[in-house]
């Protein structure tokens, strides 16, 4: 029951479908309850029957369906953390559609970030987190371990000595997080240790800019990144590129430009244009609505789309539907690993071409 709670909900779910009756029994420890009770919380929802004989026992009678319903979703705590202790280092966020009363264990980032010194405010508008001054506190990961990661970043803020304990399951994870915890910390001018099976850190005053961050193949680290990249000094002065054009050669001779701004006034901007003697593709920025007023004092249209993850709405989803679309149908998915890794290389060829004042080729970077 101590290394993956991802094993007893695959089998929560599986085991009501088979023709015979089953008994799970999730030996201890059990950590990561929560997502635990979560899975048997959706599954009984869905007309599907299991008795818990006995703590992490349960008896599941076979030949079972589940049967579809509408429902609402609530938020879900364990993306909503990483605002949270955005909020509480500083940015104004409120986040909504959170359940007060759920079995989701990530609702413990509240009482982390409280124990850190925030203070918590939950209304009927949502969920916010304000601090004046955060200090260091002993949290326990143990059934909240996605959380750690994004914790240890506030921990890393917070005056004086924190301790998070019950990390060990970290290094099953993506990545071995608890290393790259420790690791991410320490590039960005921090000063954590790993002992044992707890992340002991030293708080700073500031964190290092112009710094780059592995992304260890893990979204949790890539959140700990996004969120310690505006607690950094500003991205020029940290030595980094803020606003970039980027300009391509194909081997065909077509030419392609991509402008992107991190942090433009206006909202999230990034656009790709690539065009040769026999057309061209454009894609623009996009925004809330498509109407634009003209009249006697100028024209006014809405402006693009403020958050990278607002603009990849849809694409979000479309990955999700093609992703399951391939499984069910056992069929390659339109886009793969290297597509994504083809654009990986040309981020790191245009970087170089900053570094060394030159056009660089692509086959530079195999």
């Amino acid at each position: 029951g101590n290394v993956s709670s991802q094993f007893v909900s695959g089998l929560l779910f599986a085991l009501p479908l088979l023709p015979e009756d089953s008994t799970l029994q999730v030996q201890p420890p059990v950590e990561s309850v929560g997502y635990i009770r979560m899975t048997v919380e959706a599954i009984t929802k869905s007309g599907v029957t299991m008795d818990e004989v006995a703590p992490f026992k349960w008896r599941i009678p076979g030949n079972q369906a589940y049967k579809a319903e509408n429902g609402r979703l609530s938020g879900d705590y364990s993306q909503a953390a990483v605002l949270l202790c955005a909020s509480a280092l500083g940015h104004d966020v409120t986040v909504t559609g959170l359940a007060a009363e759920t079995t989701q264990g990530d609702r413990a980032v509240l009482k982390h970030l409280a124990a850190l010194g925030a203070q918590v405010t939950e209304t009927a508008d949502g969920v916010r987190i304000t601090a004046e001054a955060l200090h260091g506190a002993t949290l326990d990961m143990s059934d909240c371990p996605d959380i750690a990661p994004i914790l240890a970043l506030v921990c890393q803020l917070a005056e004086g000595e924190s301790r998070l304990t019950g990390c060990g399951r970290l290094r099953i994870k993506e990545s071995d997080r608890l290393a790259a915890t420790v690791e991410s910390l320490n590039l960005l001018g921090g000063n954590a240790k790993a002992e044992g099976n707890d992340i002991v850190i030293q708080g700073v005053k500031q964190l290092r800019g112009g710094v780059t961050l592995p992304d260890y193949n893990d979204h949790r680290m890539v959140m700990l990144a996004a969120i310690a990249a505006a607690k950094a000094p500003a991205i020029g002065e940290a030595g980094d590129v803020d606003t970039a054009v980027i300009s391509l050669k194909f081997a065909n001779g077509a030419v392609g430009v991509i402008d992107n701004s991190r942090r433009a006034a206006y909202g999230y901007d990034q656009r790709i244009e690539v065009f040769g003697s026999k057309g061209a593709a454009v894609a623009s920025n996009d925004t809330p609505t498509n109407v634009v007023f003209m009249g006697e004092e100028g024209v006014v249209a809405d402006k693009p789309l403020y958050f990278f993850l607002e603009r990849y709405m849809q694409s979000f989803r479309d990955e999700m539907l093609q992703f399951v679309d391939a499984v069910i149908n056992d069929k390659e998915t339109p886009t793969t690993g290297a597509d994504g890794l083809n654009s990986i290389l040309v981020a790191l060829a245009a970087k170089k071409s900053v570094a060394e004042g030159r056009p660089v080729q692509l086959s530079e970077m195999m």
